[in-house]
C-alpha cells in the first residue's frame, strides 16, 4: 500500500513541481524558523520542495543551518557556513564534508522531506527509515513540506512511523471533552472565534449551490483574519490575555486556577522559556500566516467538502496549528483560562432554585452549553 502510495505521488510530485510552489512554500518557512536557534534542514533535489533557497537565506541572516549525512542506518546532522562544504555521495545526495556535529537539539526545527502528508500530520517519505528513527530521539519541531496537490485526509501509519504531533504533555493529545458557554473567547462576534489562538473555528460556506465560490464570504472570512491581526498586534484579544496573566504568571493565574503537578509544570515552563513579548509575537505571527495563507485554506475546504469524506454536512471546521515544542503549552493554558477564569456571559442569569451544595450561592443548573470532543 504504501509503496504504491509512494510510486503515485512521486509521479504527482514531479507534475506540480515549479518555481511559483517552491517559492509559496519558501515564503512561509522563512517566516517561522527566527524562533529557533538551529534549523536542520535536507538538501533538496531536483524533483523535491526546493530547499536550497531556504538554506541561503539561513546562512544570510546568521541563522544556525545544519544538514542530515547518513551512515550505518544512521542519520547526524552537520553544520556548514556555506553550500560550498556539500559534496555528492555515491546516491549523488549532497551531504556534508565537514565534521561538525551538532550535538544538541534545543530549541531546533527539523525540516523534514515528504512524499506524502496528511491532514493528521503523517507522513510517507522515501521507505529508508531515517527520519522515523532519528524522531525517536529528537524532541525538537518537526516541519513537514510539500506541495499542496501531495497532500491527503488521512493515512495509515506503522508502528514505527512517527506523527508530527503536539508535545507528549499537552492536554491537546488527549479526548478532550469540554462543555460550558465560557469555552469560547469571543474577541469580537466579527473576528475569529475560538477557545485559543491555535484552536480556531473557520468559516466553510465559501461556495454557492452552483459550486461558484461567494466572493463576499471570501471577503469575510479574510477581513475576520486581518481584524483578529490587528487586534492583537494592539495587545487585545488573546494577547491582552498574555500580558495581564504572564507578567506574573504565579499570582495572576496559577493560583487563582485548580491545578494539577503537571499542568503547574507544563505552565512554568512557557513562562521560564518564553517572554511575554515572544508569546504575543507568537500568535500575531500566526495570524499574519493566516492572512497569507487564506487562499490556500479556502482551497482545501473547498476540496474537501466535495470529497466522499464529506458524510456530516452539519459539522463545523476548525483550524488547528501544532508547534510539537514547549509553544503547545499555550494551548493548554487558554484552555485552562476559559475553564477557570474567563467570565461566565450575562445572558445566563442565575436560577433563583439552583443552589451550589458547596458554597451556597445561586448559579447555573443548565443552560443551553455548547460542547467539544477535539
Amino acid at each position: 500500500m504504501k509503496s504504491e502510495l509512494r510510486r503515485k505521488y512521486l509521479k504527482k510530485r514531479m507534475e506540480y513541481k515549479n518555481p511559483l510552489s517552491d517559492m509559496i512554500i519558501y515564503n512561509k518557512v522563512i517566516r517561522g524558523i527566527h524562533k529557533y536557534d538551529k534549523v536542520l534542514i535536507y538538501v533538496s533535489k531536483e524533483n523535491e520542495v526546493d530547499t536550497i533557497n531556504i538554506i541561503k537565506y539561513c546562512l544570510h541572516n546568521n541563522i544556525k543551518v545544519a544538514v542530515p549525512k547518513c551512515n550505518n542506518n544512521e542519520m547526524l546532522f552537520y553544520y556548514i557556513d556555506s553550500l560550498d562544504e556539500l559534496s555528492l555521495n555515491k546516491y549523488n545526495i549532497l551531504e556534508p564534508n565537514n565534521k561538525r556535529l551538532v550535538r544538541s537539539y534545543k530549541n531546533s526545527i527539523c525540516i523534514t522531506p515528504s512524499i506524502l502528508l496528511d491532514n493528521k500530520g503523517n507522513r510517507i517519505g522515501y521507505g529508508g527509515g531515517y527520519y522515523d528513527r532519528f524522531f525517536t530521539k529528537y524532541d525538537g519541531c518537526k516541519l513537514g513540506i510539500i506541495y499542496k496537490e501531495c497532500m491527503v485526509d488521512e493515512l495509515s501509519l506503522d508502528s514505527h512511523d512517527i506523527k508530527l504531533d503536539y508535545i507528549k504533555d499537552s492536554c491537546f493529545n488527549e479526548n478532550l471533552y469540554f462543555s460550558g458557554e465560557q469555552n469560547i473567547i469571543i474577541p469580537s462576534m466579527s473576528n475569529l472565534i475560538g477557545f485559543s489562538p491555535f484552536f480556531l473555528k473557520l468559516d466553510h460556506n465559501f461556495q454557492q449551490r452552483n459550486g461558484d465560490f461567494n466572493l463576499k464570504k471570501i471577503n469575510t472570512f479574510k477581513n475576520k483574519i486581518n481584524r483578529s491581526l490587528n487586534a492583537n498586534q494592539n495587545k487585545k484579544d488573546f494577547c491582552y490575555v498574555i500580558f495581564n496573566c504572564f507578567n506574573d504568571l504565579e499570582n495572576n493565574f496559577i493560583k487563582k486556577c485548580v491545578l494539577n503537578n503537571q499542568q503547574i509544570k507544563n505552565l512554568n515552563i512557557l513562562d521560564e522559556k518564553f517572554s511575554t513579548n515572544e508569546l504575543s509575537n507568537l500568535i500575531t505571527d500566526y495570524y499574519s500566516f493566516l492572512l497569507d495563507a487564506s487562499d490556500d485554506i479556502i482551497s482545501l475546504v473547498s476540496d474537501f467538502k466535495k470529497s466522499d469524506k464529506y458524510s456530516n454536512k452539519k459539522s463545523n471546521f476548525y483550524i488547528t496549528c501544532v508547534f510539537n515544542d514547549e509553544r503547545d503549552f499555550l494551548n493548554d493554558f487558554f484552555y485552562l483560562y476559559t475553564n477557570f477564569l474567563k467570565s461566565r456571559s450575562n445572558k445566563f442569569k442565575d436560577y433563583e432554585d439552583g443552589v451550589c451544595s458547596i458554597c451556597g450561592n445561586n448559579s447555573i443548573t443548565y443552560p443551553p452549553f455548547t460542547y467539544y470532543n477535539i
